[in-house]
């Protein structure tokens, strides 16, 4: 099954009605990070349709948000103030229902939307880790910490270093700014691709709670175990280009 077939069969009021539905919930989160994490990649092309990066997911962070109208079980306590797109945030008024598998572009970084407008929900996958593959020189790309700012950081091709044990996964989410950027206004033209492929890997077993959610400010997301990463220890640049 294909990401965007399992992210139109997923029902989060459908779940949350069963028995048991909290941790329903998470298994069916778990199952849905399959397919993010291994069974594909964003293709970025060039502006004469010649593939120029893969970005490969390795964690992803969901956010879930009711909006009004939205029936669920209260005690299950599902809301994501912490969404930047739902609505009374960021506009006054609504926000419209982005499609399924619309990339969000936001202050952290990018999402991969998969909202509900029949049940009145918001639902996305935030891209926190990845691993980014030069498709023209073959190598993995990774982002510079040790250029300062002001010199221009950027990626830059990756080099192993097993001594301190170093991968090219980059978990700077905002960066993908620089390669997933210029998109055409025209019907032709630079844009990103999701491509679904033979699931490749394993995602760990467990969730962990989410980056950067202070429990005084949003004590409905705290707890919540929705960040899920691939697991991956040796990495080959000849699995990332087949």
């Amino acid at each position: 099954m294909g990401l965007k077939t399992a992210l139109e069969n997923f029902s989060l009021c459908k779940i949350l009605s069963e028995k048991d539905g909290t941790n329903k919930l998470l298994e069916e989160l778990k199952k849905l990070a399959n397919s993010f994490l291994c069974g594909g990649y964003i293709s970025v092309k060039d502006g004469n349709g010649k593939e120029v990066y893969r970005i490969f997911l390795h964690t992803i962070e969901y956010y879930l948000h009711p909006e009004e109208g939205c029936v669920i079980p209260n005690e299950n306590k599902i809301q994501d103030d912490i969404m930047y797109h739902r609505n009374g945030k960021g506009i006054e008024g609504d926000y419209p229902y982005l499609p399924i598998m619309s990339l969000h572009a936001h202050d952290s970084g990018y999402d991969i939307a998969f909202e509900n407008e029949k049940e009145k929900y918001r639902a996305s996958a935030l891209i926190r880790e990845y691993v980014v593959v030069d498709m023209k020189n073959k190598c993995f790309l990774v982002w510079d910490k040790r250029t300062k700012e002001e010199e221009g950081q950027k990626f830059i091709p990756y080099k192993e270093d097993r001594e301190n044990n170093s991968s090219p996964v980059n978990n700077q989410s905002t960066y993908l700014k620089k390669l997933l950027t210029g998109f055409s206004l025209e019907e032709q033209g630079y844009h990103p691709v999701w491509v679904d492929i033979k699931c490749k890997g394993k995602v760990a077993d467990k969730g962990n709670r989410r980056k950067g959610i202070r429990e005084d400010h949003y004590p409905t997301s705290y707890n919540h175990e929705w960040q899920f990463s691939k697991e991956s220890k040796v990495y080959s640049i000849e699995d990332y280009l087949k």
